[in-house]
């Protein structure tokens, strides 16, 4: 499962259709404190795609959070932006597995996904990504 957290429902609602039609379940929520609360309940997610810009906590603070929490700090995170600039942007860029920008491509977030979760091209010819 691919955990999203972004506060713009259209991108919410559009990653998740990228990666469900791949066959990769979602679950997405608007605020990194909602992120927060999922990873304390279980089970942990696959891939986490965050977006830096998020009202409260910033997804930089969350991947921090994530990276010095022993259970969750080996959860692959991807840190989204439409602006990739700004304080703590760098430091995010460093404490995630990786970092896109908006708008992406479907296959570029399928790919980073796929990279992400370990998945071989045997696995990922099976899915399919439009």
């Amino acid at each position: 499962m691919v955990l999203i957290i972004d506060d713009d429902v259209v991108i919410r609602r559009t990653a998740s259709a990228v990666l469900q039609r791949a066959g990769i379940r979602t679950q997405a929520v608007e605020s990194a404190e909602e992120g927060i609360e999922l990873l304390k309940e279980g089970p942990l997610p696959a891939v986490v795609l965050c977006d830096f810009y998020l009202p409260r906590m910033s997804g930089g603070d969350f991947v921090r959070i994530v990276r010095r929490t022993e259970a969750w700090k080996s959860v692959p995170t991807i840190i989204l932006t439409g602006r990739a600039v700004g304080p703590g942007w760098e430091q995010a860029k460093v404490d995630s597995d990786a970092h896109m920008t908006k708008p992406f491509s479907s296959v570029e977030l399928y790919g980073t996904v796929k990279r992400l979760m370990g998945l071989d091209d045997a696995e990922a010819d099976s899915r399919r990504v439009a």
